[in-house]
């Protein structure tokens, strides 16, 4: 204070006053522009912090890459915001929208731990079901298929007149339905029909429960001819697990599956596990040019398969009946990872 003291003396003695107070403003002006810089935006209340992330999430998509840029815009802000709002409830809020964000970006396994540290934590009551719905899908999506039921039903528990509780219905009654429980998935079915939802989701439902109705039922009987001339009869089958498959060449979605099922028939054909193809291949031809040049050694049918696919209500493809030891249907449509640990079940079953 002394040398500012003097300094402030020796400027009034030359005269300089006016140009001294011009310099001090000018650094003043300049420590709150570097200030500025340094600190970017001012805070914002987390409730408006929320919302601009909530909006950065939600941007209509434009195309893939930049809808990738949003998620990870959308994660960056998130790590500011924990940071600048460290209470318990933000940090739940916050794991939920990071969440939504990582399965934007398709990383389910960062996403079910998002959403298990925001369900640990004192998550907002309005966040609730949505949060247990996207934690029973990503539990599913990585194999956790009881599991998955179950945070599916915990969604519903927590507010049935939630606007989000007809999609959980639809979603829990598929996975009942792949885990061989046709009675509950009918149920889930009946509730969503009766209290309504979005319509593609009713149109799901309607779908669903025409698959269902078959489950139960003996599988109709066939004889049909195979393509190297065998002729056979489903009954020729019982005591093993079959999956009859109704497809063609040309339908992008049955050879998009085709690498599953031909990891399916691998592990389990030794225990008691066949596949009969019903190919709705326009000609023979066509599903010899296709055969000749893809790994599918197991059963074909080709003659009159259009006649069989009348019989089991085929209204597209593909479609898939798993039949048990017995010849009854115990799942329509499964696929992947879902359909081996159906024929696990099964093969297992005494």
């Amino acid at each position: 204070f002394q040398a500012e003291d003097g300094i402030r003396d020796l400027v009034r003695s030359r005269g300089l006053g006016d140009v001294y107070k011009r310099q001090r403003m000018k650094g003043i002006f300049a420590f709150v522009i570097l200030a500025t810089l340094v600190g970017a935006e001012p805070m914002l209340s987390s409730e408006e912090s929320l919302r601009r992330i909530t909006e950065v999430i939600e941007r209509p998509v434009r195309n893939s890459e930049m809808k990738a840029r949003d998620y990870q815009q959308a994660l960056t802000m998130l790590d500011r915001f924990a940071r600048d709002y460290p209470d318990a409830v933000s940090l739940a809020t916050a794991d939920f929208l990071r969440a939504n964000a990582y399965l934007g970006l398709g990383q389910t396994e960062y996403a079910q731990s998002s959403l298990e540290a925001a369900l640990a934590g004192p998550l907002p009551n309005d966040h609730l079901v949505v949060a247990n719905y996207l934690h029973g899908r990503t539990l599913l999506e990585n194999g956790q298929h009881n599991e998955g039921v179950t945070a599916l039903r915990r969604a519903i528990g927590s507010n049935p007149n939630h606007p989000a509780v007809a999609e959980v219905r639809f979603i829990l009654a598929y996975a009942l339905m792949e885990n061989l429980d046709a009675i509950e998935a009918q149920g889930q079915l009946d509730t969503l029909m009766a209290t309504g939802g979005p319509q593609w989701v009713l149109d799901g439902a309607a779908t669903l429960r025409k698959n269902l109705w078959w489950i139960g039922q003996a599988a109709p009987t066939f004889n049909a001819r195979t393509l190297d001339g065998r002729q056979i009869s489903l009954r020729d089958f019982e005591g093993r697990v079959v999956l009859i498959d109704f497809w063609a060449s040309w339908c992008p979605p049955c050879i998009a599956m085709l690498p599953d099922l031909q990891n399916v028939y691998a592990k389990y054909r030794t225990r008691g596990f066949e596949v009969i193809g019903m190919s709705l291949d326009r000609t023979r031809s066509d599903l010899f040019g296709f055969l000749r040049s893809n790994d599918m050694p197991w059963i074909h049918v080709h003659e009159n398969a259009e006649i069989v696919a009348d019989r089991y209500g085929v209204e597209g493809i593909p479609m898939t009946f798993l039949l048990d030891r017995r010849g009854t249907i115990a799942a329509v449509n499964l696929h992947g990872e879902r359909l081996a640990a159906a024929v696990e079940r099964l093969l297992s079953a005494r």
